[in-house]
């Protein structure tokens, strides 16, 4: 009797252990997508990988992709991503599933020329703020 009972309750120990790795692997498989953004720091030739310096504290990060890897925005593939690129990608088992870019802003742009007459000049006396 005692013989059944060691051997069952290692028959329903190997069972459990089975059960919890099949779950954890399951879990891996469809774990949720990781948002990560920053800046390029650079691409590997070929475009195999990247390294992104995180916004956040994460410190650098080294994405892999492939050739389901989407481009959207101001790249249209992989081997278009440069460094200095401020990027969003979606990321699932540390591979790069799409890559946003962020175009460039430009420099500049929105500002009034001190020479264009705007009210800088005209304080500073100026070509426009002599009478």
């Amino acid at each position: 009797m005692k013989l059944w009972t060691v051997v069952l309750a290692v028959v329903v120990a190997i069972s459990m252990a089975g059960l919890a790795e099949a779950k954890g692997n399951k879990a891996g498989k469809g774990g949720k997508a990781e948002i990560v953004k920053g800046k390029i720091v650079s691409v590997a030739t070929g475009g195999s990988s990247m390294v992104i310096k995180a916004k956040k504290s994460q410190g650098q990060t080294t994405l892999a992709t492939n050739a389901k890897t989407k481009v959207k925005g101001a790249a249209t593939s992989v081997a278009d991503l440069k460094a200095g690129e401020k990027v969003k990608a979606k990321v699932k088992n540390g591979v790069a599933k799409s890559i946003k870019v962020k175009a460039a802003k430009a420099k500049n742009a929105g500002k009034k020329s001190v020479k264009s007459g705007g009210k800088k000049a005209g304080k500073r006396g100026g070509k426009n703020g002599r009478k």
